[in-house]
């Protein structure tokens, strides 16, 4: 027997003990049990290994490797599965939601509802390394950007998702895909926008109870971008206490080019006036060169920042020359009101007796070219989606 018909027997036999009635394509009949898997099922993108159909609906896709198989390398080949759905069949969504890769000793899972599916596995399982959650976890599913919070916290520190901007896909009725711009209609946005980043960075402020701190990542365009972002930056530094930004450098993501940040804010009452009276940058990004394994960011490179930013009482703080001090009204008179500040000069342009070794250079490089090409693709998307 083969290694791959060994595993698919492996595979029946966990369908079976969860429920699961099989079938064989040739006796096709999905509403002879509530749930049915479906060997062999013919796709316009080839035959899946097993399809699953609840209450007559197909919901999700099987691929079968033999057992020792990397399956991490194996969920593009499932995704396209996921979307060769013939036009007459009946399912929930197109495309499918659900796609596992099992060898049936190893099963690997991806929810397509999920924009990354990956990072809630991910987030389960720091958290319960770290003592919390156990048999049930507290992290849901769902789409947190959906409708303004019940529940307000004291403290939120983020990375939220870096990426293009949101968009729904719908099947018309010949089958193909269309994309639709994804906005938020919330009355306590100050801004409808499609831009992920800018409607995270304001779900983070309504998260927040009175006096609440964040830190939230954010990309470089978060704190430049006009229209949409113009207004939101504008009511945050009105109605928050922006006080530090910290720019971090480069090469310390693992996606190529990405350039972020970290905003602090405090959520604060109303006011006639605006709360920001300051905002202190500190720049880690000019003339600091990192890489993920060479030259890693450590604890010891932000210290000088810890510093800087004197938890102990932050409104007693001094000026160096990488964290400058600017005023409200500063910022309010800067185009867009752009946050995007530097002051430092990059010493690899004026020194040219002294540049850094070709490996940083070269990989500057390549970050910028990155981060321009994402730029691009997020344009070229907002075209596409027409907005």
């Amino acid at each position: 027997m083969k290694p791959e018909a060994r595993a698919r027997l492996h595979i029946d036999k966990l369908l079976e003990a969860a429920g699961w009635t099989l079938q064989n394509y040739q006796h096709f009949n999905p509403h002879i049990a509530s749930g049915v898997a479906v060997r062999e099922f013919p796709l316009t993108t080839g035959p899946a290994d097993y399809a699953l159909f609840v209450h007559g609906k197909a919901v999700g896709i099987i691929e079968a490797k033999p057992e020792g198989a990397t399956l991490s390398g194996v969920s593009e080949q499932t995704k396209k599965y996921m979307t060769g759905l013939p036009p007459s069949l009946d399912c929930v969504q197109n495309p499918l939601p659900f796609g596992y890769e099992s060898t049936g000793v190893e099963t690997f899972f991806m929810d397509l509802r999920e924009p990354d599916y990956r990072s809630r596995r991910l987030c389960v399982m720091n958290l319960y390394l770290h003592g919390i959650g156990g048999d049930e976890s507290p992290v849901e599913t769902n789409d947190s950007l959906l409708s303004e919070p019940s529940d307000h916290v004291d403290m939120v520190l983020t990375n939220p998702p870096f990426g293009k901007k949101s968009s729904i896909t719908i099947m018309n009725g010949e089958g193909k895909a269309d994309k639709e711009s994804l906005t938020y209609e919330r009355e306590d946005f100050w801004a409808t926008t499609s831009n992920k980043q800018l409607n995270f960075l304001q779900h983070v402020r309504s998260l927040l109870e009175i006096d609440g701190r964040a830190a939230v990542v954010v990309p470089d365009n978060v704190l430049f971008e006009g229209g949409a972002g113009e207004t939101i930056r504008k009511n945050l530094l009105q109605q928050c206490d922006v006080h530090t930004l910290l720019r971090l450098p480069t090469g310390i993501f693992y996606a190529q080019g990405v350039k972020a940040n970290v905003l602090f804010f405090d959520r604060k009452p109303g006011s006639e006036t605006a709360w920001t009276d300051k905002l202190w940058i500190y720049d880690l990004r000019t003339n600091m060169h990192f890489t993920l394994k060479q030259n890693p960011l450590r604890y010891a490179d932000l210290q000088d920042f810890i510093t800087c930013y004197n938890p102990e009482n932050r409104h007693e703080r001094q000026e160096t020359d990488r964290f400058k001090a600017f005023t409200y009204d500063q910022l309010m008179q800067r185009d867009k009101v752009s946050l995007d500040i530097f002051w430092l000069k990059d010493e690899s342009l004026e020194d040219t007796e002294n540049l850094p070794l070709p490996d940083v250079i070269a990989e500057d490089i390549l970050e910028n070219l990155e981060a321009a090409l994402e730029q691009f693709r997020s344009i070229a998307e907002g075209l596409e989606l027409g907005t």
